[in-house]
């Protein structure tokens, strides 16, 4: 492949989440290289202050079904709060999986 190509491929992903909860599926999307980095950036610095990182993984991953989000980044994040954390957990447990956050990137994230 070359450059031109590699950029024009869409190699994002969108995956249905069940959320009974909320009254049926929602959608989550895997982020880019640079929505990565903003989300470590903000979540390292949140740790130092006990700050929302479910909150804004969720935040930054809920989509439609093709991949739109769904929430402004980081506006909707206090928003996104005041939801049950049964659900923000297995939004945010999906999200892990699908962006490939491993148990060591969570644990330096968060300071561990």
């Amino acid at each position: 492949m070359n450059r031109d190509e590699i950029i024009q491929v869409n190699d994002s992903k969108v995956e249905a989440v069940q959320c009974e909860e909320w009254g049926g599926t929602v959608h989550i999307k895997s982020l880019s290289g640079r929505e990565r980095r903003t989300l470590e950036i903000d979540i390292s610095k949140d740790a130092k202050s006990d700050g929302p990182a479910i909150a804004r993984v969720v935040c930054m991953c809920l989509c439609d079904d093709k991949g739109t989000a769904l929430f402004a980044y980081p506006q909707d994040i206090d928003v996104l709060e005041t939801k049950s954390i049964t659900v923000l957990q297995r939004i945010f447990s999906a999200a892990l999986k699908l962006n490939a956050f491993t148990k060591k990137d969570v644990d330096e994230l968060a300071g561990n």
